[in-house]
């Protein structure tokens, strides 16, 4: 399987896309934007951008603090920087080639996982983040080479193409994060496939897609990653409730951003809505979610 392809994207991408349910753009980000990020990060966790629910201590070297961490949702939130990297030209090019011209974000998430941190089992991003059109899209941004061994990417690919929400379920495997997996699924792990990629690529993928990752098995370093979810502009996001709900059908979360062409919504205006915050990382493990050890889901 090939699958990787450089910007602007060729016009086989979309059809290698639509039949495996992701693509790899290597080189999407530089080096010295790569390194930013990851400086940013250290900054994030220190506290220098603004408090977040379950900040930790920020005491130690940079390895030490941001070791702390799985994963910070929403970092966009107190970061400039984060929020520059969701529109980044690469990004675009490969949103607009791959789901149309109009195009908004509702999420970023900022993984650490450094040595010994858990992954995340088998899921459908679709099934956080509801769409009205099958749009939602991720984008995986490395900021490390992301290896089998520090717990890259694994993806089933077609998995995708029947439009199916599989059921979740809380799970008791010390492998992963207090997050859910899908199960009774008609595919096997032989199924699947490790994406490994090289900091500065990125990975694009259907919300439909299985995909999960394993525990950071090196013996030091992290695998730190970018993720943000896109859709199209044109489809509503019935996602979290704003301050007045109406009827499940029109509801539009309205906390996004436009990252290309034009909104068809704008004149509902916008919503601060999520906050950032940590994710629990599974250390002692989970009942229904929640981290024993610390009492939060």
């Amino acid at each position: 399987m090939t699958g990787f392809f450089t910007s602007p994207l060729p016009p086989e991408a979309k059809q290698f896309f639509d039949e495996n349910g992701f693509l790899v753009v290597e080189g999407a980000f530089s080096p010295e934007e790569v390194a930013a990020l990851n400086a940013e990060t250290v900054a994030i966790c220190r506290g220098e951008r603004g408090e977040f629910d379950g900040h930790l201590p920020a005491e130690g070297s940079d390895d030490e603090v941001i070791s702390r961490y799985l994963c910070i949702h929403f970092p966009h939130k107190i970061s400039p920087l984060m929020t520059e990297q969701i529109g980044h030209e690469a990004i675009v090019d490969a949103l607009t080639a791959l789901i149309g011209p109009n195009v908004k974000c509702m999420q970023s998430m900022l993984f650490v996982k450094s040595a010994g941190k858990p992954g995340q089992a088998w899921h459908q991003d679709e099934a956080y983040i509801p769409t009205r059109d099958r749009s939602l899209t991720g984008v995986w941004l490395a900021l490390d080479d992301a290896t089998v061994e520090n717990g890259c990417l694994w993806a089933i690919p077609g998995s995708h193409k029947t439009g199916v929400l599989w059921p979740m379920r809380f799970h008791e495997d010390d492998r992963f994060d207090c997050a859910h997996e899908s199960y009774q699924t008609p595919y096997t792990d032989e199924d699947a496939v490790p994406v490994e990629v090289k900091a500065g690529s990125i990975v694009v993928f259907n919300g439909y897609l299985l995909h999960r990752s394993l525990p950071n098995r090196s013996s030091s370093g992290f695998r730190r990653v970018l993720v943000n979810h896109y859709m199209s502009a044109e489809s509503l996001l019935p996602w979290i409730w704003p301050s007045e709900p109406t009827g499940l059908a029109m509801h539009d979360h309205r906390d996004v951003i436009l990252v290309a062409g034009v909104d068809p919504y704008a004149y509902k205006g916008t919503e601060q809505i999520m906050n950032p915050h940590i994710r629990p990382d599974g250390e002692g493990g989970c009942v229904d979610g929640v981290r024993k050890d610390k009492g939060y889901a």
